[in-house]
């Protein structure tokens, strides 16, 4: 995978104040359109994509 591909819309930092566990590596999610629950979901999986901010980087490396 490339370095900085999984672009956070939503910053982890903001997400690890949900966290389910002491690490703070996961959260609770509701699927609505399943009405699903999944109790132990990774924070680096959740309201990201690939490139989010373009592939250039230059917006992910100014967060960073």
């Amino acid at each position: 995978m490339a370095a900085n591909k999984n672009q956070h819309y939503v910053p982890k930092v903001h997400l690890k104040q949900f966290s389910t566990d002491e690490r703070k590596k996961q959260i609770s999610i509701w699927l609505p359109k399943h009405d699903k629950i999944i109790v132990k979901a990774s924070i680096n999986d959740q309201c990201s994509k690939a490139y989010f901010y373009g592939q250039d980087l230059d917006v992910e490396n100014f967060f960073n």
